[in-house]
């Protein structure tokens, strides 16, 4: 499962499985179907991603990667953003606020769309985890 050991955040294939598995209820190997043989067989026992702290490319590349290549069908935006957001709180509990979900979904959905590039989607990711470390407003 998740490595939140020092250094490193290693996410492995199965770690996504278990997500996706949480989402839709389905076994694992049926919901592998979906996802490139390349990725099945390169995969196995390499982390499909490695992210250092502080650090948003990688989890928003492997986000990117999810909802391009489809590998959950019409579930791959769902699973992309739980992922995600699973990568991004490793530094501090929820990066963006609850807020902010709607639209985050909203840009997932466009990327989906190809009505934006990744590197608009990351972006987006970064302005929202500045909005989240902004300090509150002091209210009268």
């Amino acid at each position: 499962m998740l490595d939140y050991m020092e250094g490193p955040l290693r996410l492995f294939l199965g770690d996504v499985l278990v997500v996706a598995r949480g989402l839709f209820g389905k076994r694992a190997d049926t919901l592998a179907r979906g996802i490139p043989e390349a990725v099945l067989k390169s995969a196995a026992d390499v982390p499909i991603v490695v992210v250092y702290p502080g650090r948003i490319e990688e989890p928003v590349a492997l986000c990117a990667r999810i909802i391009r290549e489809r590998w959950f069908g019409d579930g791959s935006r769902a699973v992309a953003y739980e992922c995600l957001r699973i990568l991004l709180e490793r530094d501090k509990p929820s990066p963006w606020p609850a807020a902010l979900t709607d639209e985050i979904v909203r840009e997932l959905k466009a990327y989906e769309d190809s009505r934006i590039d990744e590197a608009k989607l990351l972006d987006s990711v970064g302005a929202w985890i500045a909005e989240a470390e902004r300090p509150a407003e002091p209210t009268a």
